[in-house]
């Protein structure tokens, strides 16, 4: 009987092993990191007030997909806006973190190709919606309402990069 035991238990401690990897298989993840400029387009999405400082905004987005089917599922969005801390590429004070859920799908067209591929986020936390067009499997770039191609500055773009972790 104490043989079963041990047995039985030592099965169950094999098995509660498995289940981070066998979790873990259920989806798959990219991220993509970008440093953009700031614009009244991210206020509203970023909940930013109207008296903000920002000179820029440090985006990470982590696009999750099923394993099996490599559909299209949850996103994480993790943003970081404010003003420059003078000499560096950093934010004065540390920044404003936000951070946004919801779900993103697949579809196809822009303001010139409307064959083109397109994220869009969808947030759980409201109807704010952002678009990516994707360039080739690296990289992202931000697009305008009305589809087209979101332009940045000397110093900074819309074009997001994908990054392993």
């Amino acid at each position: 009987m104490q043989f079963l035991f041990k047995s039985v238990l030592l099965v169950c401690v094999w098995l509660s092993s498995l289940l981070p990897s066998f979790s873990q298989a259920l989806t798959v993840s990219e991220r993509f990191v970008a440093s953009t400029p700031c614009g009244s387009i991210f206020q509203s999405l970023l909940a930013m007030p109207p008296s903000a400082a920002c000179d820029f905004i440090k985006w990470e987005i982590i696009f999750q997909r099923d394993a099996q089917t490599q559909a299209a599922t949850d996103f994480q969005l993790r943003a970081t806006y404010g003003v420059y801390q003078p000499n560096t590429n950093l934010f004065a004070g540390g920044g404003t973190p936000v951070t946004i859920t919801g779900k993103w799908e697949i579809t196809k067209g822009t303001k010139t190709n409307p064959n083109a591929l397109v994220y869009r986020l969808l947030a759980d936390q409201s109807d704010k919606m952002l678009s990516f067009v994707k360039m080739d499997d690296n990289l992202l770039h931000l697009l305008y309402g009305d589809k087209s191609l979101m332009i940045g500055t000397p110093s900074h773009s819309y074009t997001f990069n994908k990054t392993v972790r």
